[in-house]
């Protein structure tokens, strides 16, 4: 049996098979994370035209997750964009996002845990009091959800139950928070950088775009999921459509709810909207769906950056271990993260909490995002001229999703110019890892 043969062997374990309704809550929770959270914050230092940026974003994000689910039916494979990529771009650039899709996955992970951590302050002020109490309480919260993804059903069940109570003060802030709608807040401030709109634009579209990373979670362990031809395309757009709702329903309403200069210097937004509109019941209520919003997110994003190496083992890309497998978890993967992921905290908890987040998750984008434009490009090449001849729609759809994935990467440049060379040299290691690993095996 050769490599392509190997990965489309297909998983006969069918108790451990994603289900819709499982999978719809691996992307939506996937996305709607700690994020959700701090995004309205994040948009009113740079203005209303951050919504602009959303709108931007949400457009893109779209046009990416119809490109995935048009080659998840060609190509119904685990490993996401890495299999796309390799099929149409050769081994070296299948490499290359393999290995910066992965390396973007893991280091996102350690952003959102030491964002959990956070959030759990608020009912534990402890944790907060010293560095190496706040380090051992992210490593245990790494290691216990890493546990948990030892198996593909518990993991879909807990995603399940997070992804549906984290909707619950999102929904609540969003609605109710039209009632305190004072249209001069919304409409004041509109680009406040002090760069021109186009720059404010690619700066805070890149940072929306982070918002979407996850799009393509149900693509990512197609082999695991139940029925995938149906149930891969229905929960990546559902799913998507899900996150939109829920991040333009909140921003509208908080932006219009409390002035962009207070909502600027807010580490809590939604804290500060649920405290303002419901005393603290509301405050505690949306702090408890902070947590399990940044809890649950770390957890699909656990098994989804397990399955990246172990697609990319099966074309011996990456050490074999990292393709075994119990009961369809890819149990390597798992263990092998989240030491990558314990050895970052550490490291991390040296420093800034959260310059060295926002660092983390800038470079998690660029890195993605790259792996998105590869694999647009990969899909316009397999799929041939015959066919873009013949389907117009998906013609303008990709031709969207490549020209918005390369916008968004300009986007680094604007906001933090150090990700571009972080990036740069995260790209140089892989291409030296794949000159002196791959060629001799």
């Amino acid at each position: 049996m050769n490599n392509t043969e190997a990965l489309l062997e297909p998983n006969n374990k069918a108790s451990s098979k994603l289900t819709l309704s499982t999978l719809i809550a691996l992307v939506a929770g996937n996305m709607i994370g700690a994020g959700a959270f701090l995004l309205p914050a994040e948009l009113a230092r740079i203005g209303n035209i951050g919504l602009v940026a959303l709108a931007v974003s949400s457009l893109g994000a779209l046009s990416l997750s119809l490109v995935f689910t048009r080659l998840s039916l060609k190509m119904p494979r685990s490993g996401g964009p890495y299999v796309y990529v390799k099929e149409g771009l050769g081994d070296f650039l299948g490499f290359q996002t393999a290995y910066g899709y992965w390396m973007a996955a893991w280091i996102g992970n350690v952003g959102i845990a030491v964002a959990s951590v956070g959030y759990l302050a608020t009912f534990f002020p402890a944790v907060n009091q010293t560095s190496f109490i706040r380090c051992i309480v992210t490593l245990t919260i790494i290691w216990l959800l890493s546990l948990l993804n030892l198996s593909t059903k518990n993991a879909g069940k807990f995603s399940l139950l997070t992804t549906v109570m984290r909707l619950i003060p999102l929904v609540l802030v969003g609605v109710a928070g039209f009632r305190y709608f004072n249209i001069e807040h919304f409409t004041s401030n509109f680009n406040n950088t002090g760069l021109s709109n186009g720059y404010a634009l690619a700066n805070a579209t890149l940072l929306t775009m982070w918002l979407f990373l996850g799009l393509e979670s149900a693509t990512v362990p197609a082999e695991s999921v139940d029925n995938p031809t149906r149930n891969i395309p229905l929960a990546s757009i559902l799913g998507l459509l899900i996150a939109i709702g829920v991040y333009a329903l909140n921003c509208v309403a908080l932006f219009g709810m409390i002035p962009l200069k207070e909502l600027a210097h807010s580490s809590a937004p939604f804290v500060l909207a649920g405290e303002r509109m419901f005393g603290s019941f509301g405050k505690w209520l949306v702090a408890v769906g902070a947590l399990v919003a940044s809890l649950g997110s770390l957890n699909g994003w656990i098994l989804l950056s397990a399955q990246i190496p172990q697609a990319a083992a099966k074309d011996k890309f990456f050490p074999k271990f990292l393709n075994q497998e119990t009961n369809g978890t890819p149990r390597a993967g798992v263990l092998l993260n989240a030491a990558l992921m314990s050895m970052a905290v550490i490291i991390s908890s040296l420093w800034d909490v959260v310059a060295q987040f926002t660092i983390l998750i800038t470079l998690a984008t660029v890195l993605t995002v790259l792996s998105y434009f590869y694999a647009v490009v990969s899909g316009m090449i397999m799929l041939g001229k015959a066919y873009w001849r013949q389907h117009m729609i998906d013609t303008l759809i990709f031709g969207f999703a490549m020209l918005f994935s390369a916008y968004a990467v300009m986007g680094a440049g604007v906001s933090i110019a150090p990700v571009i060379l972080l990036a740069f040299l995260v790209s140089i290691l892989g291409f030296l890892v794949h000159r002196l690993y791959i060629k001799n095996h």
